[in-house]
């Protein structure tokens, strides 16, 4: 193994690792953060789709209905003499 320059003691790496350590702790963290908003986004993503699903269902039903009633009117006013 090779020696360490004099200027570069046992201490100054123990210091240098610990704060690498620490610096992915906090790198680990955020990604930690980022996968867990990501996962949200997406949970609201599908449940916003689903009551979308939902609204155009009802607004189908509706316009069938409003057609159906329209057309009874109609029949109704053309049988009345």
């Amino acid at each position: 193994m090779s020696e360490l320059p004099e200027n570069v003691t046992s201490e100054f790496i123990a210091r240098q690792l610990q704060e690498l350590q620490q610096g992915q702790r906090a790198h680990d963290r955020a990604l930690r953060e980022v996968a867990e908003l990501a996962r949200r986004g997406i949970e609201y993503t599908q449940r916003v789709e689903r009551r979308m699903d939902g609204v155009e269902r009802r607004v189908s039903e509706l316009r069938d209905d409003l057609e159906l009633m329209i057309k009874a009117e109609l029949m109704g006013r053309l049988e009345k003499p």
